[in-house]
């Protein structure tokens, strides 16, 4: 039987999770009407019994299903011949229960039918469960169901090809008018042709893995662009290169090839005349696409919340994206808009009222003294990570301004007390990257927290590959009121002031001078700037 394992393959290659009807109650609908379709690649009958199905709460055999009701499958048996299905369904099936949606589905003679061990097929199918398929002789995992989308009532998620992972874009949810396909070609069926399989990142390289999955030689060229307008389409001003493909029947190939793009966070997408997948890529310390605006992580009253702002100018989809190890659900994010996620949606609501922008419900759990909120794409690339040493019991940490990098001095408290969710940060300020000056906005500030010019904004260029900044503020008496270090790289850096001095003190009205020594820390070198800026009346 080893030997089978050798030529043939077995897939996961169809999940019911969300049958239509009832889930309450053992014998309901929703549970006795689950199923996982397998499928033999061939050219090898395999014998399924040696098998075990798996979800990441339980393990069940698999075992023939005698005197099936239905005569037109195949059942008392566990042996599975070449290109033929296996339909795993649980014992229950067959029983009437409250007498909706008994036994609704047709099956073909192509198909063997199978049941689990005990009642129910892993420990009850759900959008969200991770399938394994597991030889028992060697404990070996031979396939995996990972899946990405949620399925609606009634709707199973198709494999597209089953050369290819159960997971990503060889993932559907069935398009049958009956909502699956057990037992027959699903719905989605890929077809031949040569498939991008993967993308990695070392660096600047990028590492394309790509297999021809037909009988034949093909030729294709391989284009790279970068998606700038996120609609997941080539469009004109996109390119980036192109590679000519030429590959066997059955065999993968590898391409590294280096990109060059700007500064930024680019959705650099691999394509072929039958496939395509994408990958984020940052360059620099810019901003991505969304971005941590403003975090509750110390409620006075209320729950703790966090807010995200789009960027770009593009509705984004951020379905299973995550914040603070937590999975979003089906949710798009607006151009140039806000979502706010809290722990406690009716807490929220009693604290703010309604508010300009969506919420939605997370189970966030952030510390009160120190932490690091990290937001991460459907496959993990941290599209922005905020970490912060302190906080300010019933205020809010705010961004100063999302198209500045993630850095401390990006971000201060609220001076409105609870926080502005789902709208513009009380202490956001305008500010110009890459000018090769000084630039104070605005000049004269008035810190009374009425929201408006609350904090002065002071950008600056950077001499030097890696400097060190040493910031003083003067009151017209020569005394020193605040004094502001840190290090930085790149072509400019900034930092905001409040208005208070190393204590936290408010500071009287007038002018105040402002001395910049930016130093070369690899060299005795170093360069100062002096400016002044006025706090006016509150």
């Amino acid at each position: 039987m080893i030997l089978f394992i050798l030529f043939s393959r077995i897939v996961i290659n169809e999940v019911m999770s969300n049958p239509k009807g009832s889930e309450s109650g053992s014998g309901s609908p929703g549970d006795r009407n689950e199923f996982i379709e397998i499928y033999n690649t061939g050219p090898d009958t395999i014998d399924i019994s040696f098998y075990k199905i798996a979800d990441n709460n339980a393990k069940d055999t698999i075992i023939k299903w005698d005197n099936f009701p239905d005569s037109i499958p195949i059942s008392g048996k566990t042996r599975i011949p070449p290109y033929f299905y296996g339909v795993i369904l649980d014992p229950e099936y067959v029983d009437t229960g409250d007498g909706t949606y008994f036994m609704p589905y047709h099956f073909t003679d192509s198909t063997v039918i199978l049941r689990v061990g005990n009642t129910t097929i892993g420990d009850g199918l759900s959008g969200n469960d991770y399938l394994y398929l597991i030889f028992s002789p060697t404990g070996e995992t031979v396939d995996v169901f990972s899946p990405d989308i949620t399925p609606p009532d009634g709707k199973s998620i198709e494999r597209g090809n089953p050369e290819l992972p159960f997971t990503g874009d060889n993932e559907f949810i069935s398009s049958d008018p009956t909502g699956s396909t057990p037992g027959r070609r699903n719905s989605f069926y890929l077809l031949n042709g040569i498939y991008v399989r993967n993308i990695e990142i070392s660096k600047d390289t990028f590492i394309i893995s790509l297999k021809n999955l037909s009988t034949e030689m093909l030729e294709d060229t391989l284009i790279l662009y970068d998606d700038k307008n996120r609609n997941g389409n080539f469009d004109d001003g996109e390119f980036i290169k192109k590679e000519f493909l030429n590959i066997p029947q059955g065999d993968e190939l590898s391409i590294s090839t280096k990109i060059d793009v700007e500064e930024g966070v680019h959705l650099i997408f691999a394509k072929t005349s039958v496939s395509q997948k994408s990958r984020y890529y940052r360059v620099g310390n810019k901003p991505g696409d969304i971005v941590i605006n403003e975090i509750m992580a110390n409620p006075e009253i209320g729950c703790e919340w966090i807010e995200i702002y789009n960027r770009t100018k593009f509705d984004i989809d951020i379905t299973g994206w995550m914040i603070d190890g937590k999975k979003i659900g089906s949710a798009v994010i607006n151009k140039e808009s806000f979502i706010v996620f809290a722990n406690n949606s009716s807490e929220f609501y009693a604290t703010y009222g309604n508010i300009p922008s969506p919420l939605f419900e997370l189970p966030l759990s952030f510390s009160n003294t120190s932490d690091s909120v990290f937001l991460l794409t459907s496959d993990s690339f941290p599209m922005d990570i905020f970490g912060y040493d302190k906080t300010s019991k019933g205020y809010s940490i705010e961004r100063i301004n999302p198209d500045f990098p993630t850095e401390v001095q990006n971000f201060g408290y609220s001076v409105i007390k609870g926080g502005t969710p789902g709208s513009k940060n009380s202490i956001f300020i305008t500010g110009i990257e890459g000018k090769k000056e000084v630039i104070i906005s605005p000049k004269i500030f008035t810190p009374d927290g009425d929201g408006i010019d609350e904090q002065v904004l002071i950008s600056f260029p950077l001499e030097f590959l890696r400097n060190h900044i040493d910031i003083f503020i003067f009151n017209l008496n020569g005394k020193i009121v605040r004094k502001i270090s840190f290090d930085a790289g790149g072509d400019f850096s900034y930092f905001y002031w409040d208005g208070r001095d190393d204590k936290g003190n408010s500071l009287p009205c007038g002018i105040y001078v402002i001395l910049l020594r930016i130093k070369d820390m690899e060299s005795s070198r170093f360069v100062e700037y002096k400016k002044t800026v006025s706090i006016g009346n509150r």
